[in-house]
């Protein structure tokens, strides 16, 4: 009989923390991130349970991570589709002149949005681990060079500066996607 209680009591501690990781995750499943299970011991049990608790806490980072992206990307795309409808609005009631420079200012707003749109289909592909690079050798002092120039109005309209160091003579050669490294 006492070898049936404490079986019975032994067998209680293995499945209680069992059930509640059990349960644990499948409230994850549900979308409840915001929950830790208690890590008792220094046992295989507590070493689950606390990565368990570790990969709640890295899904939450990366929750909040893709709500950000999201915001960010409507904030984005909202500026554009705003400059278009006003400018095409202000075109057809007559307040801006229908000509080749109103033209040009949507066309170019239209360009722009459809680089966001693009950037949004990249993060979709590198979510799913399916954007491809375009491996090709690249000169870093060119490319370095080419974004200091991209940004020196920026950089001067606040009063900061950028400098390049003086690179090597020869040039220097990485392997890397130039499109992206220059996004």
């Amino acid at each position: 009989g006492l070898a049936l209680l404490l079986g019975l009591l032994l067998a209680s501690r293995l499945t209680s923390p069992l059930g509640e990781l059990s349960q644990a995750v499948r409230r994850v499943a549900a979308g409840d991130l915001g929950l830790a299970v208690p890590v008792a011991g220094n046992d295989e049990l507590a070493d689950l349970s606390s990565s368990f608790n570790e990969m709640t806490g890295e899904l939450r980072r990366l929750e909040a991570a893709k709500r950000q992206v999201i915001a960010d990307a409507a904030h984005e795309l909202r500026t554009p589709v705003t400059l278009i409808q006003g400018s095409l609005e202000a075109m057809l009631d007559g307040v801006f002149p229908l000509d080749r420079q109103g033209l040009s200012s949507v066309h170019e707003e239209t360009l722009r949005l459809a680089r966001l749109i693009e950037t949004l289909r990249e993060l979709e592909l590198i979510e799913s681990g399916e954007l491809e690079l375009s491996l090709e050798e690249v000169d870093l002092g060119a490319l370095l060079s080419k974004a200091a120039a991209r940004f020196a109005s920026t950089a001067l309209a606040k009063d900061q500066d950028i400098r390049l160091e003086p690179l090597p003579s020869a040039p220097v050669r990485v392997p890397g996607d130039l499109l992206r490294l220059e996004e």
